[in-house]
């Protein structure tokens, strides 16, 4: 079953469940969107503590006992590429060469029944199907002309995907974006070297929205948004009139319509999900009048407000559950362990005088430049 399995009809979930770990619900659900619309990329966006790992590991398994995909690469930060390599083991049985730092091209592997790893040289650091390299090591200049040469992945997994950021997010989109060298290298290399790349990360956005923007960039899913983060911006602050009920101008109902009608040919399998999220038939067709005429009810703005937030570019492309999760999970018997308590307080103000102030933005200065 194992291994034929997965390669009849309809049989690449088998790998995704007949690995030797049992996923929580919305890790299978994660796990098995991945699989079924590979070779979309995407944002995967749980808090801390749901198994952003397990979902991708069970999605590599069930793509690669598939024979779907061949080559897959893992970009994380340099202290986790040992703990993704166990990962990947313990829970899919899937071995990954580790990239090792220096000039030959070495990978370390586990050794079934080894309390010892093996190292290897090989032709090239990405000639393993499956490789776990450090992010800032395949970002490196020589390192990525090496990735140019390399052999096409199928999957590319970036960790810790908000590292990949520009250097200067405070600023928005009213300049020229500074991006870093993480950015860049993904954005003008890893992106054209696979077919699927999907990214990491808890806390897409770390100091602006752009931030989010040039993620969603990197997925080439979201059409006109992924090239101007001023469209994202119009998109959302009509949806926040919408469920707030406030006056929204027939200009643009006339914008967010053409952009949802636009995701039938953008991205078919999204448009079937977002059609059946609807519920009843009624709705759907109450839907589909404002869509081809532009005529909406008054009593028709939360069916309205659910579309525009099941077609806006995040809910396109990101998966993202959150820790009140964890709570039914314990509440329905299936994690027994303890969960902190998590209280957020607002930070006291610091105060600084002229000289504090100038060796801080000294600081600030020499970190952006670190960054670039």
């Amino acid at each position: 079953l194992v291994r034929d399995g997965p390669r009849l009809p309809k049989g690449r979930l088998v790998g995704v469940y007949t690995a030797p770990v049992e996923p929580w619900p919305h890790q299978a659900i994660v796990a098995s969107r991945l699989v079924e619309t590979w070779p979309h990329s995407y944002l995967l966006c749980d808090e801390v503590g749901l198994g952003k790992t397990i979902e991708a590991a069970l999605a590599f398994r069930g793509l690669y006992l598939s024979g779907i995909a061949r080559r897959i690469l893992v970009a994380v930060p340099a202290g986790l590429t040992a703990q993704w390599q166990r990962q990947m083991w313990s829970k899919t049985f899937l071995s990954f060469g580790k990239v090792m730092s220096g000039a030959d091209a070495v990978h370390e592997w586990i050794v079934p029944g080894e309390q010892e790893t093996k190292k290897v040289k090989a032709a090239g650091i990405y000639e393993p199907d499956l490789t776990i390299i450090s992010a800032d090591l395949m970002a490196r200049d020589q390192r990525l002309a090496m990735l140019q040469q390399a052999t096409p992945f199928d999957i590319a997994l970036l960790d810790e995907a908000h590292n990949a950021r520009r250097s200067n997010p405070t600023d928005g989109a009213a300049v020229e974006p500074e991006p870093n060298k993480l950015y860049s290298a993904v954005h003008d290399v890893l992106r054209e070297m696979t077919k699927s790349l999907w990214m990491a990360t808890a806390t897409p956005m770390q100091l602006h929205p752009i931030e989010v923007h040039d993620l969603i960039a990197l997925t080439n899913r979201v059409g006109a948004f992924q090239y101007d983060p001023t469209l994202t911006e119009q998109y959302y602050d009509i949806l926040a009139r919408v469920q707030g009920n406030a006056r929204v101008s027939q200009t643009d109902l006339t914008f967010v319509r053409k952009a949802v009608k636009a995701i039938k040919w953008e991205d078919p399998p999204y448009w079937k999900a977002l059609h059946e999220s609807l519920s009843s038939r009624r709705n759907r067709d109450r839907m589909k009048r404002w869509l081809d005429e532009g005529r909406i009810r008054s009593g028709d703005s939360d069916l309205l407000s659910r579309l525009l937030f099941g077609a806006a570019p995040l809910s396109r492309v990101m998966m993202r559950h959150t820790r009140p999760l964890l709570e039914i999970y314990r509440r329905e018997g299936r994690l027994t362990q303890n969960l902190a308590k998590r209280e957020i307080k607002e930070l006291p103000a610091i105060k600084m005088d002229g000289r504090e102030e100038r060796v801080y933005s000294m600081l600030e200065e020499y970190c952006r430049g670190l960054a670039s």
